[in-house]
Order: C-alpha cells, then sequence, then structure tokens
C-alpha cells in the first residue's frame, strides 16, 4: 500500500493541525539537539503534559507510526495522537490515545486531532481500530467524538473487536 506521506508543507484544510511523521515530531521535540528540548514531550510522571504520550515510541522505529497534532494560535502543540499501523492486519491504523494539554482542553484541539486521524485515513484508504487502552473517562469522552468522525467521513472505525461504523 502507497500511503499520502504527510508532511509540515501540506497541510491544508484544517488551519492549526497536521499529520507529522516520527521524523518530524522528533525534529520539533528535539530541535537538533541530543535531548528534547520541549519539556511538555515529557512522560507526565516528569512534567510533560501529554497523557499517554512517551518519547520512545518517537524513537521506536520498528513500526509504522504518524502523530497528528493540534496547535493554538501561538503555534504551541496543545493536542497530539498517536497512529500505528497494525502490523498484522492490512491496512489497518490502531488509534493509540488522543490527549490535549489541560490547559488548553474544551476549545476544540481533540476535534482537530481526531479530524487529522479520519482526514489521513480517508485519503490513505485505511480502516482505523481504536485502543482499548485509555481510562474509563477518557472512552467515555472520546467515543462519541470518534464514532461522530467516523460516521461523517465514511472511514470504518473498530472499537475492541466491534465495528462502529
Amino acid at each position: 500500500m502507497k500511503l499520502t506521506e504527510p508532511t509540515i508543507e501540506n497541510k491544508e484544510s484544517y488551519p492549526g493541525s497536521e499529520v507529522l511523521t516520527r521524523q518530524s515530531l522528533k525534529d520539533l521535540i528535539y530541535q537538533g539537539e541530543c535531548f528534547p528540548q520541549d519539556d511538555r514531550f515529557k512522560n507526565t510522571k516528569d512534567g510533560g503534559v501529554f497523557q499517554y504520550f512517551s518519547i520512545s515510541d518517537v524513537i521506536d522505529g520498528y513500526t509504522e507510526k504518524y502523530f497528528p497534532i493540534s496547535r493554538n494560535q501561538d503555534g504551541l502543540v496543545v493536542g497530539i495522537s498517536e497512529m500505528e499501523k497494525s502490523p498484522n492486519e492490512e491496512n489497518i491504523f490502531w488509534i493509540k490515545y488522543i490527549s490535549v494539554d489541560s490547559q488548553f482542553r474544551d476549545k476544540g484541539y481533540a476535534t482537530k486531532v481526531a479530524q487529522e486521524i479520519f482526514k489521513f485515513a480517508k485519503e490513505n484508504g485505511c480502516i482505523l481500530k481504536a485502543s482499548s487502552y485509555s481510562t474509563p473517562e477518557g472512552l467515555s469522552q472520546i467515543r462519541p467524538l470518534l464514532s461522530r468522525m467516523a460516521e461523517d467521513s465514511g472511514v470504518e472505525l473498530i472499537d475492541y473487536n466491534k465495528k462502529i461504523f
């Protein structure tokens, strides 16, 4: 399968949001240095702001991953998700999480991230599979959004071995 390679240069329909490759996100976090330059991307126990995000997921190069993000009006990344290609299922990407900095919640940033996820899936003919690793509270908040996006985009979304749309 030939995927449309997302880059910073080809963002279009959702201002302030885009899909980054692993290398693009790594460049954003490390800024050419040996150590991360943006503390917001640390693990939450070390002061990071994105629940579920792990810097090792950016460094690990064994699986195909993409990172939809949303930015605020100042260009600061305030929302992030991780999509990972299933190694055993053709054309399926797992939505591992969607996380928004707590200072910017309830302002539409998770929706922007979700729009990028479904735009990517539609452009590349992918099926999405929702992760089962979220907290019950997180799932109750994100399920309606993902279901609505799946219906609106016509992209197939699988939630825990059951088809949502």
